[in-house]
């Protein structure tokens, strides 16, 4: 009769330290990989955006898409109705102030709003993206109101991603310019790297190498100073000239 030769203490011991070590180097690596798709379905989304973004212009002589939030922009923000007396959950809520939304007839689907890298709960944060407020944004009088007047679309970016603290992106993405200083901060949901949207169509999946725009942006910072920042220059040369009053 054979004999089966168990493991001793010692080998069962190496076998799980090796497969400790090889879950150490797998599991960067699956994170990484995860994040390449969640970008690869942003890009899509924004593209999607872009889309509906130049159609509408084209629909309305060049004048571009209000790209505040609320009533008559390009969503609306969240209210809280209730149905035959009863709350509407909150979810739904959210899905019907992007309904609202003019961009809405030419997208006509909730995911293209939502990044898939945007871990915050569907309930209170359904919206990812914001539109430059220099885009017929939140600048008011002063932002570009026709695509026309837009200097150099394909450096001039209208869709951002952006993770506001109060949950839903309100407003506009905006900066100071050519102040050393943010006021919004980004969204940084692909390995230090955010997907922007340009007037011209394409999308870039930037990555920030100054260690203070990826602190503030994890950590929602806001009215930041950051001299030298290249990062901050490089959002300053995408944020097109607003004009005078």
């Amino acid at each position: 009769m054979k004999t089966v030769r168990a493991f001793t203490l010692v080998e069962l011991l190496v076998v799980i330290a090796i497969i400790t070590v090889l879950i150490g180097i797998l599991m960067p690596a699956l994170r990484i990989a995860r994040q390449q798709a969640t970008a690869t379905v942003c890009v899509t989304n924004i593209k999607g955006l872009l889309r509906g973004w130049s159609i509408f212009a084209d629909d309305h002589n060049g004048r571009l898409l209000p790209g505040n939030t609320g009533e008559g922009q390009w969503v609306d923000v969240p209210r809280s109705p209730t149905f035959f007396g009863e709350p509407v959950a909150e979810i739904d809520i959210r899905e019907a102030a992007i309904e609202r939304g003019l961009l809405w007839p030419y997208i006509e689907t909730y995911d293209s709003y939502h990044c898939p890298g945007d871990q915050r709960p569907l309930d209170t944060a359904y919206l990812s993206y914001s539109v430059s407020g220099a885009i017929n944004g939140e600048e008011g009088p002063r932002a570009v109101k026709r695509y026309p007047d837009i200097k150099l679309p394909a450096l001039q970016f209208v869709f951002v991603e952006e993770s506001d603290a109060r949950g839903w992106n309100m407003g506009s993405w905006i900066m100071h310019k050519p102040e050393e200083r943010w006021i919004d901060p980004l969204a940084i949901w692909h390995n230090e790297r955010s997907s922007l949207g340009f007037a011209d169509g394409h999308v870039e999946i930037h990555t920030w190498i100054d260690e203070r725009t990826i602190k503030m942006s994890l950590h929602q910072l806001l009215n930041e100073i950051h001299p030298d920042n290249p990062d901050l220059l490089y959002m300053q040369r995408g944020y097109p000239k607003i004009l005078d009053p």
